[in-house]
């Protein structure tokens, strides 16, 4: 599983849909497009700080560049259907 440390390495405003393909490979979750934001979001599983199950998530723009990263809890561990 990704690690925090390895995930902040993406730098927005640099870093493309390729080069973060290259570094975590291709997200396993669903992709998803908000339309009104223009932005594809790619989430990746990790555990935050080593303890919080939680979704890395890039926001990518129409041109592929990375624009904003976002730290999200897991919402298979954190949400209404939550494992135990």
């Amino acid at each position: 599983m990704l690690q925090t440390n390895e995930l902040y390495q993406a730098e927005v405003d640099v870093w493309t849909k390729l080069d973060v393909e290259q570094h975590f490979g291709k997200p396993r979750e669903p992709k998803q497009y908000f339309p009104l934001m223009k932005r594809e979001v790619w989430p990746y599983r990790f555990l935050h700080e080593g303890n919080w199950p939680s979704m890395f998530n890039f926001y990518f723009d129409d041109g592929g560049v990375l624009r904003q990263i976002q730290i999200t809890p897991d919402p298979l561990v954190n949400g209404p259907g939550r494992r135990r």
